[in-house]
């Protein structure tokens, strides 16, 4: 009796994911989609912040992308000395809280590295049953978010495993935000070096990754979600022009690691001037956001606004709620004609869909992806725009808008056959296997 021995290739996906952001979504979605179209019984699991977000968005395993740490604080300090009454009386001697501050210190470090080799350890687990590890796009060279020790320090773990493991790493169209810091460039040339293969989405991140990390000769090839598949909707003649406008939680005394209410206060300020211009010129107004901490500048843009008869809402008369997944998103992006965004995935995702865009920019990122794709012309600096000037804009890009939504569907092609020509490329070196050779069994 012969069988055909085989086994599916599994691939293993390295993701911020899980904190609501629908572009990182938008890039686990193009990824798996494209993995799976060239290798169909490809099996996924994910590494994310959040893997009970992932298993419910993507439908496939997920686990932790870090370990559990424990950091004090001078509340947790009282606390613990408050669960007994001698180490109570021993917090209310100023001159002995220095001394218990170290003890906890170091109770915490032993902890956290006590649960940093267990995810180690469970992490090899999980790469040696894997045939490729995948840094899977986005901003993921960058150090803004928590400095070195967290994502940095993610992707050198991961890929410490992945060569213990002895399973290949390759990094996918990843990008730059911030210069990182020496500890993160330490890091992250790491995992650069230990990978089969790099991308950069931007000439500028393969620049950087040249001039910071020592990579020898990056390669460019547009963001992942290029590579989503989509379906064009066929808009309706002799009606209103539906805007979509997406404000960002820049500066936001709560939400944005620089808070600066004053900044955040005047952006939302001067946004809102505009979008009552939009509405007194009979436009249809569709507000969005593309990430969970953006729904709170959604709310906070409807109440500055005056003229808000022309926003559509929902059956509470409020702003349509954030999109609990990227086929959501898509669906409420596809009938619109124009976009206004900030963040880099609410820009991309609208030029996927060859949908003109007037970029308010919070970052070079984005100032980058407007020049690849030709449209420089149509970003404002978030810090020194004013409602004038986006009205200025606009109306140029209104006036422009059929010959720049034929251009973007020209471009978002030509991005999307570069990033299914590296999918192809991926699946070809590390997961099609020759056909199985017969097992004989007597």
């Amino acid at each position: 009796m012969s069988k055909a021995v085989h086994r599916p290739p599994r691939v293993g996906l390295i993701s911020p994911c899980g904190g609501g952001n629908l572009g990182d979504a938008a890039i686990l979605d193009a990824m798996i989609e494209g993995v799976r179209s060239r290798t169909a019984d490809a099996e996924f699991f994910a590494m994310t912040f959040n893997p009970q977000d992932t298993e419910r968005r993507h439908r496939i395993p997920a686990f932790r992308l870090t370990a559990e740490r424990y950091v004090l604080s001078e509340e947790t300090l009282a606390g613990w000395c408050a669960r007994r009454s001698v180490t109570q009386r021993l917090y209310s001697l100023r001159w002995l809280r220095p001394i218990l501050r170290l003890f906890l210190r170091a109770l915490y470090f032993a902890a956290s590295l006590r649960n940093e080799l267990r995810h180690f350890v469970s992490g090899l687990g999980l790469a040696k049953g894997a045939d490729l590890m995948v840094v899977a796009g986005g901003g993921q060279l960058d150090d803004y978010w928590g400095g070195a020790w967290s994502h940095p320090y993610n992707l050198f773990k991961w890929g410490c495993i992945a060569r213990v493991a002895g399973t290949p790493v390759v990094v996918l169209s990843v990008g730059y935000g911030t210069k990182p810091s020496r500890f993160s460039r330490v890091f992250l040339r790491t995992i650069l070096r230990m990978s089969a293969y790099n991308s950069f989405r931007d000439p500028r991140s393969a620049s950087l990754a040249h001039e910071w990390l020592g990579e020898p000769q990056p390669i460019v090839v547009p963001d992942l979600a290029f590579g989503l598949p989509v379906k064009s909707a066929q808009r309706a003649p002799a009606r209103k022009t539906v805007i979509g406008i997406s404000p960002i939680a820049f500066a936001h005394p709560r939400w944005w690691p620089q808070k600066d209410a004053a900044l955040y206060d005047a952006y939302i300020g001067r946004l809102a001037q505009f979008v009552d211009w939009l509405g007194v010129q009979g436009h249809e107004l569709v507000l969005f956001c593309t990430d969970t901490m953006d729904v709170h500048c959604v709310r906070d843009l409807y109440e500055r606004c005056t003229a808000r008869t022309n926003i559509v809402t929902n059956d509470a008369a409020r702003p349509l709620p954030y999109y609990k997944d990227v086929e959501e998103l898509i669906a409420q992006l596809a009938p619109l004609d124009m976009v206004v965004a900030s963040r880099l995935h609410g820009v991309i995702l609208a030029h996927r869909l060859a949908k003109p865009v007037l970029a308010i920019s919070y970052d070079w990122k984005v100032d980058v992806h407007m020049q690849q794709v030709g449209e420089s012309d149509n970003v404002l600096d978030i810090g020194t725009m004013n409602a004038a000037a986006l009205i200025a804009r606009f109306t140029r890009l209104a006036q422009r808008r059929v010959e720049i939504e034929r251009k973007l569907r020209d471009t978002a092609r030509g991005f999307g056959q570069q990033v299914s020509g590296q999918f192809d490329r991926v699946a070809d070196q590390f997961l099609r296997r020759p056909a199985p050779s017969p097992v004989t069994r007597s």
